[in-house]
């Protein structure tokens, strides 16, 4: 089986510079999330990481954090008879930048890494008449849609995760949506494997509507 998230205690800290970040004026350290498509040996190894295509962060950035990906051990991704061997599969990347203070340069730690599938297609569906009239004031904010994707690549099993109080109604339209999200299933030695997904989403305010935002 494939573990979702890997944290890793010893973090390597490289200086602000060799990762491409010049200027930081955060007041306090702050977290970066990347994501991208790995290439990971049967010994769990990272052979290749390359960034998705919409990521926005500086291109010295990513190159950096590739490099420092490269080699990185895994927990072995094993197919569905528990073999180890070659994985191809979603790697989010949590990077922690410490800004520049009086105790030195700025510092950048790459602090955990999650194995999942890759989201091609994430279609929200046009809120109903039930959802359009709530008042979402109390409950706006960051949720997580979970699905286990098998290996068609679709969400099953869907569940709101994340968000304390919210309306049944605006859960069921969710689960709704994202039965419509297509995903690339993660593969073991070429053959897709079933894994949950945790898919984010933020609840923004719009002309008075709160939409959901992919994050």
């Amino acid at each position: 089986m494939v573990k979702g998230f890997q944290r890793f205690g010893a973090a390597l800290a490289l200086g602000a510079a060799a990762w491409g970040v010049h200027a930081i004026e955060a007041p306090a350290p702050y977290t970066v999330t990347v994501m991208g498509e790995a290439r990971v040996d049967s010994q769990g190894l990272v052979l290749d990481w390359q960034p998705l295509p919409d990521e926005k962060q500086p291109p010295a950035f990513l190159q950096a954090l590739r490099a420092n990906l490269l080699g990185r051990q895994l927990d072995p991704g094993r197919d569905a008879n528990g073999q180890p061997g070659e994985m191809e599969a979603g790697l989010r990347v949590r990077v922690q930048v410490h800004p520049a203070g009086a105790e030195g340069a700025a510092q950048v730690r790459i602090t955990g890494l999650a194995v999942m599938p890759v989201v091609l297609d994430r279609p929200m569906r046009p809120y109903p008449p039930s959802v359009r009239h709530l008042n979402f004031a109390e409950w706006e904010g960051r949720a997580l849609v979970r699905c286990r994707v098998g290996a068609a690549g679709e969400c099953e099993q869907p569940a709101v995760e994340g968000v304390q109080d919210m309306p049944e109604a605006f859960q069921r339209y969710i689960i709704d949506s994202s039965k419509r999200w297509v995903f690339k299933p993660i593969r073991i030695n070429g053959q897709p494997i079933a894994l949950d997904a945790l898919v984010p989403f933020v609840l923004l305010r719009r002309e008075g509507v709160e939409m959901p935002r992919r994050r």
